[in-house]
Order: structure tokens, then sequence, then C-alpha cells
């Protein structure tokens, strides 16, 4: 029987390139270990991944939904904090204005009116209110305020008023001042008049964030607290039957206003549960695609271990007869 050998030459190259085809495979197969999955996913599915493609791609759209679900969470979330700021400051100058009378005396007409005028720039500047970088309450103009300084507004009130000869002509002119589009949506909102565009938190649900500082409810707020700070003028309010009517008128318009700021809340309220639910939904939709996606290209870690424990015994051993056949010479052989 004839046997067929091969030089030492073609010897070294065939171990060599044994070598490095085993190599890759070691490296290959640790890869797989450390990540969890195959390489050769295309290999897998014949080439054809038309299944991974569209997990892939409804996974990169739960992305973008789970962005705008935190970005509506955010605006809901801040709004309604700002809201029940301004429900709290704005009831309880109520209480103490309706309380008040011609017989009060001068001292608590004062304080009512300089604790609405403090009272006016909280409330203003937590209608100002930001989040994430962004302004709440003024549309689609989230890069500046929606409101001018609290000074602002009275200063223009002021001279409203200052040709009003009673105080139910202050009550007016203030009134007047709100309802113009030249007063207060001019002077004082300086936010967009546009909405924001519905938040697009899951396949087929949007979630619309209209809530602007120019709100009616909102304005009814702004304009109480201001006619009471107006009170403390006494210019405005000569006397104490001037300054106790505009004062009780005052409360009454804040008593009127917590009403819809209850339902403005209430609409925030129903518009976190939507954002949390949906949230709750997407999370889930996104293990599944990715439990799916993983049992997909995923690498049996009992399968791929005991492959690379074969590959690295392969290496080793090339090694050994690399090793033996360097050491050979023909000296050795006579011997």
């Amino acid at each position: 029987m004839a046997l067929t050998s091969i030089g030492d030459l073609a010897q070294g190259m065939v171990l060599r390139t044994r070598m490095t085809d085993v190599k890759r495979t070691v490296q290959t197969l640790t890869e797989e270990l450390a990540t969890g999955r195959i390489s050769d996913i295309s290999g897998r599915f014949g080439g054809g991944v038309d299944a991974l493609s569209d997990i892939d791609r409804s996974l990169k759209a739960l992305e973008g939904y789970a962005l705008a679900t935190r970005e509506a969470g955010f605006f809901a979330a801040g709004a309604q904090s700002s809201l029940a700021h301004v429900q709290d400051v704005s009831a309880a100058l109520a209480a103490d204005l309706v309380k008040i009378d011609e017989t009060s005396p001068t001292s608590q007409r004062n304080l009512a009116a300089q604790q609405a005028r403090a009272d006016l720039g909280t409330i203003m500047a937590a209608l100002n209110g930001r989040a994430a970088g962004r302004s709440l309450l003024a549309g689609t103009a989230t890069d500046r305020a929606p409101l001018q300084p609290a000074d602002t507004l009275m200063a223009e009130l002021t001279a409203a008023a200052a040709s009003a000869a009673t105080a139910s002509d202050v009550i007016s002119a203030v009134e007047t001042w709100f309802d113009n589009p030249a007063g207060f949506e001019t002077v004082v909102y300086s936010g967009s008049n546009q909405a924001l565009a519905p938040f697009r938190i899951g396949p087929d649900e949007t979630i619309t964030f209209d809530l602007r500082a120019d709100n009616p409810a909102l304005r009814m707020v702004l304009e109480g607290v201001a006619l009471a700070a107006l009170a403390a003028d006494p210019a405005i309010a000569p006397d104490a039957n001037a300054q106790a009517t505009l004062l009780r008128k005052a409360g009454d318009k804040l008593f009127a206003a917590q009403d819809g700021l209850s339902e403005i809340r209430a609409d925030l309220g129903f518009m976190e549960s939507r954002v949390e639910e949906t949230a709750a939904r997407n999370s889930s939709s996104r293990a599944s695609l990715e439990m799916a996606r993983n049992g997909m290209i995923g690498a049996d870690p009992y399968e791929t271990a005991s492959r690379l424990q074969e590959a690295q015994f392969q290496l080793e051993s090339i090694y050994a007869v690399t090793a033996r056949a360097a050491r050979l010479s023909l000296v050795r052989f006579l011997e």
C-alpha cells in the first residue's frame, strides 16, 4: 500500500492554517459566551432575517415612545406640582380676604393687601415653572417664561385703574384689562398661543398637553390676587369702604377660581395615570420583544462552553504537534 506524505514546509503551513482557524473559532466562541449571542446571525436564519428585523424595528419604536412618555410625564408632574402650589396659596388668601369688611382694623386690611402682593409673586413664579429645562405653561415657546414679572402686572393695573372714581370702577377696570387682548395677553403673557404638539406615547396612543398660563382659570386667580394687592395703594383705595370692597371682591374671585383649578388638576392627574399605564405597557412589550430576540439569536451557554473547551483542546494539541515537529532534525533522526 502506497503512503503519501507531505514535506516539512507543507506540514508547517498546514499546521499554521489549522492553528489560525482554531484561534478564530476560540475567539468567536469566547465572544458568544461573553455576550450570550451568536456571531453568525445570518447563518442561523439562512440569510432570512425579516422576523428579526421586525423585532428590531419594534424595539426602536418603543425607545421613541419611552422618550415621549418620560417627557409627557415631566410636563404633567411639573404642572401638577405648580398648580398645587397655586391652589394652596390662592385658597388660603381667599379664606383671609372674605373675612374682611369695613369694620376690620386698618392694620388687618393693609396686611391682607400686602400678603396678596407677596402671593402674586409666588403664584406667578409657580406658573413660570420649568421641567427638564423647558417652560411648562408657555405653549410651544418652551424656551422662555410665560409670564412677565409681577411688578409689570401691577404697574399696568395701577395705570388702568388710575382714573377710577369708585371701588366698583377699579374692579371694572381690572376685569376689562384682563379680558382685553391688548391687556394681559399682550403685556404680561409672553408664551405662545399654540399648544404643544401631542405626545405620541404608543403605537396608537397620544396625549395632549394644552395647558398654558393664559388659561381662564389661572387668569382668574391672577386677577383676584392682583385686585387684592391694589387695595394697598391709597390712590386706588383711599378709604376703608373702598379697601374692604376690593379685598372682598378679590376673595370671591379666588374662591370662584378654585373649581377651575381643581378641574385642571384632575385632568393632569388623569394624564399622569395614562402616562404611567402606557409606560408600564410599553416596558412589558419591550421585555417580551427582547426575550423573543434573545431566543432567536441567543447562544446556549452550555453548548458554547463545551465547544469552546473542545476548541481550546484542539489549539493546545496543535501547539504540542508544532513544538514537537520543530524539534525534529536529521541528526536526531539518524540517532
